[in-house]
């Protein structure tokens, strides 16, 4: 089942489930329990390790946590409150939280209160503004994470090529399982080449020590050694770099590492599927 439709069903016969009520209980803070249940189901269809980084895996799939659709759901309950005529207990029961409010005490509305002006919600008239910007400031906050060196250092290669918000194409393609899963694992570095490794080596092994094995061209193994110069892997690069130059205006002409970025961000079934194939061999993939 392609990554893209596993999302879907995900989306409708589970997160009901687990956001049941959410407009009544959602909270400020993520509640963990249910992102680490999002969080698996989306390790477990792109095939990655259980310690890949989380924004990577939320970049790649272009989703977010969910605690972002809380607040929107709750948001828009608040909508209604405001645009409909409620039953009068239903309304006498929303007063009584804008009272509480008032007051300063502990309750709903406080915590959605909350939410409004940390948004740019001064008053219930720009409600309607609040959804999309839940979502532009969690996209803001996911690709300042990404570029966090400090923070995401493992993110060094990902953060060149990673521009937008969006499942990328290789998910959406319906590749076989073992092509995607073999891409997810390259993009998200959740592999098992040296500069990955190295990371969990003990004694630690510093980055410009984790030098590529296959061959003796003594350079670290990274992603773009992987996939673009190591000797080991020039026989069935052969069919990538057709397809790519066939597929890939000006591919000749390109750097190494802008080829590496049109290969791991092009649309086409092509370049992908052949992607796909190269990885599985190079990195030792069998799902």
């Amino acid at each position: 089942m392609a990554p893209s439709l596993a999302c879907k069903m995900f989306d409708t016969h589970v997160l009901p489930i687990l956001e049941y009520n959410c407009e009544i209980w959602f909270s400020k803070k993520k509640v963990l329990d249910i992102e680490k249940i999002h969080l698996r189901f989306l390790k477990c269809i792109l095939g990655v390790r259980t310690q890949t980084s989380t924004v990577a895996l939320l970049g790649d799939t272009g989703r977010y946590p969910l605690l972002v659709r809380q607040q929107v759901s709750a948001v828009k309950y608040l909508q209604r409150f405001e645009t409909i005529s409620c039953p009068p207990l239903v309304r006498a029961c929303y007063e009584i939280q804008k009272q509480l409010h008032t007051s300063g005490a502990p309750c709903w509305y406080n915590r959605l209160f909350d939410v409004l002006r940390d948004n740019g919600a001064n008053d219930l008239n720009n409600l309607h503004i609040i959804p999309s910007k839940l979502f532009t400031n969690a996209q803001i906050n996911l690709f300042d994470e990404i570029n966090n060196n400090d923070k995401h250092p493992k993110l060094r290669t990902y953060r060149t090529f990673k521009r937008d918000m969006r499942i990328e194409p290789y998910l959406i393609l319906g590749l076989p399982k073992s092509f995607h899963c073999s891409i997810a694992r390259l993009r998200l570095s959740s592999h098992n080449l040296k500069i990955e490794l190295g990371r969990h080596k003990r004694p630690y092994v510093p980055p410009e020590q984790r030098i590529c094995e296959n061959c003796s061209l003594q350079q670290i193994e990274d992603e773009i050694h992987c996939l673009m110069v190591c000797p080991k892997w020039n026989e069935i690069r052969i069919p990538l770099l057709e397809v790519s130059f066939e597929h890939i205006p000006n591919f000749t002409v390109l750097s190494r590492d802008k080829q590496f970025h049109e290969i791991l961000t092009h649309k086409s079934f092509e370049v992908n599927h052949t992607l796909g194939q190269f990885l599985k061999r190079a990195l030792h993939t069998d799902t």
